[in-house]
């Protein structure tokens, strides 16, 4: 151990872009050393760095760590106090490493993701699977209380409906026991219009409010599949 008194020094420590990691070993190993020297002092500077994604911009200072966490591409223009000008990050040794370890992750996920969709059973939406062969035709089952109709056809149901109970009084007139024949009638109009109200998004108890069948005349129904099925336009 010396024990005369040396010349005092000033050590600065910056860490290239050549000896980002070993140079801070040595820092450390020259701090602890020289650590009680009252003539030398120990001055530490950690490398800033700054990058641009379109060349006018500046964002930083970033320690290393920090300009990692970014989303940087070997492209990306980066500058610190060592540098001239402006460098791309993959010219930067430094960083080469790290686009290096990023295309192998890449690739790799790459090819994970396209084994998965190799041995991947494909798998359907069940609404999707509901497909209409043909245009559904207007009084395909008229006494029938599911799916879906037009409101085009529920107008022309309320207009038999008029004509035929015309007809039926007309008839029992002369018979009183056809008058039974508006009970199919009185079916078929609570059936179209349980169907309407479907096409609306409704139940068919909503036909019973007073003054609803004119919303089901004119209302526009449900564009495309809805809980009570496909579009009867489609």
């Amino acid at each position: 151990m010396f024990t005369e008194r040396v010349a005092d020094v000033h050590y600065i420590h910056c860490p290239s872009n050549h000896d980002y990691v070993s140079g801070f070993f040595l820092s450390d190993v020259f701090k602890t050393w020289f650590n009680k020297n009252e003539n030398i002092t120990l001055n530490y500077k950690k490398m800033e760095y700054y990058y641009s994604t379109n060349g006018n911009d500046k964002n930083g200072p970033l320690s290393f760590d920090e300009l990692k966490q970014k989303n940087i591409t070997s492209k990306t223009l980066i500058w610190h106090e060592e540098l001239d000008d402006w460098k791309m990050a993959g010219q930067l040794p430094e960083l080469k490493n790290l686009f290096k370890k990023t295309n192998i992750a890449l690739k790799k996920k790459e090819s994970v993701l396209k084994k998965s969709n190799i041995d991947k059973k494909p798998e359907t939406n069940k609404i999707d699977t509901l497909v209409v062969n043909e245009k559904q035709k207007m009084f395909s089952n008229p006494f029938s209380f599911n799916g879906r109709i037009r409101r085009l056809e529920y107008g022309i149901t309320l207009i038999i409906m008029y004509i035929g109970i015309m007809v039926i009084v007309g008839m029992a007139e002369a018979l009183e026991i056809l008058g039974v024949l508006i009970i199919p009638l009185y079916w078929a109009v609570l059936s179209q219009g349980t169907k309407r109200c479907h096409d609306l998004g409704r139940s068919g108890w909503y036909q019973l409010i007073p003054y609803y069948f004119f919303w089901m005349l004119f209302a526009k129904g449900d564009d495309g599949i809805n809980e009570y099925g496909p579009n009867p336009k489609m």
